[in-house]
């Protein structure tokens, strides 16, 4: 999932934070290989040149994974009664 073509760096990064392999692969947004890849590379480097720790890769993936539920969702179901003001206003 993690490999990028013949290089195979993303994936010595992704099981260096043990939480991608145990965590991430678990949600469906992580068929995405493109998008896997790419969550790895900032990941690796987040904290200032640093991987993310423990807890950062955990809400990270559960962020996404929630996150693309969610616009897919709204996509395919568009609610047509929603009025931006009267959801500001409350």
């Amino acid at each position: 999932m993690f490999r990028n073509g013949p290089d195979y760096q993303p994936v010595v990064d992704a099981f260096a934070m043990q939480d991608i392999p145990n965590g991430f692969v678990s949600y469906d947004c992580f068929e995405n290989r493109p998008l896997a890849i790419g969550l790895v590379k900032e990941l690796i480097t987040l904290n200032e040149g640093r991987r993310a720790t423990s807890k950062q890769v955990r809400k990270v993936g559960r962020t996404i994974n929630l996150w693309l539920a969610t616009t897919s969702l709204d996509a395919l179901a568009v609610d047509a009664n929603t009025d931006p003001a009267r959801m500001w206003a409350w």
